[in-house]
């Protein structure tokens, strides 16, 4: 009996002494209306999770659309000023196309005069026999007044051919900008040297910045100097310049708010005592104008 009952005890311990079992964490939310009724909102953090899983996906979202929107804009700004610039070039070659037409009708003209002085005077009456003679005549004076207007045609091309191959500086990457905070425009473009020949090319630059073709009072110099015909009156007034290779140019110009943006430029450069080396008409974009 003793054993049995010891038993019993030791039974009854063992199955007091246990721990509890551990119930799984739950969450609920109770919702209380005035009137004391209660509302239980089981699966609470569930529901929690769903809302963070949601807002973050429309942040992202937003976020994915505000990047479109803003390579979109861009994008067309950026075909915009294409198509700007594509008109200001067809504008700039439409103007050299009158300008080439009116040297061309000059020409034709200076070439006319020259034929009419070189005519021959109305011949007497001349022997039968000279009369066969008077074909072969006015062939070779006509020959001799095309012959002359090829050859002077022919030099001045071949001025020109060596006036490009004789050029020692070249002109590239033309920017202009203007700041409406302080009024000022600003020109950058770097000068390099052509001639592999030529150890050090020095001398001085200026740049004439022009809203239009036509209207010089409209037009800028920078530096600044009187325009004569629209070109400089002062080439000692340039920005001087020694380069071995090439030299970065930088032309500032302050209290200056142009009414119409500058689309067309043309750079001068001289050498010390004056002599011009370059003259380059370029079609500009101006930064900075609304």
């Amino acid at each position: 009996m003793e054993n049995i009952q010891r038993k019993l005890e030791k039974d009854v311990t063992r199955l007091t002494s246990s721990k509890p079992l551990k119930r799984k964490r739950r969450w609920t939310l109770l919702l209380v209306g005035n009137d004391g009724k209660t509302i239980a909102v089981r699966m609470f953090k569930t529901l929690v999770v769903f809302f963070l899983i949601v807002m973050f996906s429309a942040i992202a979202a937003a976020l994915s659309f505000h990047y479109l929107y803003k390579n979109t804009k861009e994008e067309n700004r950026w075909l915009e000023s294409k198509i700007k610039a594509n008109q200001r070039h067809m504008r700039f070659l439409s103007h050299g196309k009158d300008v080439l037409m009116a040297r061309l009708m000059v020409t034709e003209s200076k070439l006319k005069e020259h034929s009419s002085k070189t005519q021959i005077p109305e011949p007497q009456p001349v022997p039968e026999e000279a009369a066969e003679n008077k074909d072969l005549v006015e062939t070779k004076v006509n020959a001799a007044v095309v012959n002359e207007a090829v050859t002077e045609q022919s030099r001045e091309t071949i001025a020109g051919n060596h006036a490009e191959e004789s050029a020692i500086v070249g002109v590239e990457n033309l920017e202009v900008s203007f700041d409406s905070y302080t009024d000022s425009v600003k020109v950058n473009f770097i000068i390099k040297k052509t001639n592999p020949n030529l150890a050090n090319v020095s001398g001085r630059t200026l740049v004439v910045l022009k809203p239009d073709t036509i209207h010089h009072d409209n037009w800028v110099s920078m530096p600044s100097v009187e325009l004569i015909s629209g070109r400089p009156s002062r080439k000692d007034r340039g920005r001087y310049f020694s380069i071995a290779r090439f030299k970065h140019i930088t032309l500032e110009a302050t209290g200056l708010n142009p009414a119409v943006p500058f689309e067309y430029a043309t750079i001068y450069v001289f050498t010390p005592d004056g002599r011009q080396l370059l003259e380059k008409n370029l079609s500009i974009e101006m930064k900075g104008m609304d």
